[in-house]
């Protein structure tokens, strides 16, 4: 698999590899160790800084009454109960559908969590239960 150290014998050819390269060189925050948070602001080395990158758009991933909520279904399950959804499905995950589904007014809700966080989708409408054009996962 090419890397942005070893690309392809064919990109190397093309100029933005250089700018990536470059980027990645001069940028402090490229592959950067992010030691401690602190709500919005991350400590890289010594250096604390505001946290403009992070992909909790809502800002529930430090929201105080969200973190005290989960502390007992972790607890019991863990922080991952991991088994594919074709061999179990954990009570938790059902009763989060059902609140999905409630809430968002669809016919049915499917949460699926992956090491990026838990998404939602809707799979199975489709004829055969396979998920379509129609359905968003």
């Amino acid at each position: 698999m090419a890397t942005l150290a070893h690309p392809p014998e064919r990109a190397r050819a093309d100029s933005r590899w250089a700018d990536l390269e470059r980027l990645r060189s001069s940028h402090p925050m490229m592959d950067a160790v992010i030691e401690e948070v602190r709500g919005r602001r991350i400590r890289v080395g010594d250096k604390w800084l505001c946290d403009f990158a992070s992909c909790n758009y809502l800002g529930f991933d430090l929201h105080p009454e969200i973190m005290a909520s989960v502390e007992g279904a972790i607890r019991q399950w863990g922080t991952h109960p991991s088994w594919s959804r074709l061999l179990g499905n954990p009570r938790p995950y059902l009763e989060i559908e059902d609140q999905l589904t409630e809430l968002l007014g669809t016919a049915h809700d499917h949460a699926h969590p992956y090491f990026g966080g838990p998404g939602v989708g809707r799979p199975g409408r489709s004829a055969g239960g396979r998920p379509g054009p129609q359905d968003h996962l």
